[in-house]
């Protein structure tokens, strides 16, 4: 199992490098606003194509957002 975790910080300063808030950014990748807001901030658990999503449109590689580790399932 993958689990991800958002660098809060790191993915918050791409927004604002981009010039972009929260409500513009869910639009552009078309997920709900306080769903993102959720997963930005930890409170939300993603899939891996939602960390993709974001990532590549901020224009970033995966590991630069996100912490991203296997875990065993037992």
């Amino acid at each position: 199992m993958t689990v991800i975790k958002p660098r809060t910080e790191a993915i918050k300063f791409e927004l604002v490098k981009n010039g972009l808030t929260l409500a513009e950014f869910s639009k552009m990748i078309n997920y709900n606003r306080s769903y993102l807001s959720l997963v930005i901030n930890g409170k939300r658990s993603l899939s891996p194509k939602t960390a993709s999503v974001i990532a590549k449109t901020l224009g970033k590689e995966l590991e630069e957002l996100f912490d991203i580790k296997q875990k065993e399932v037992n």
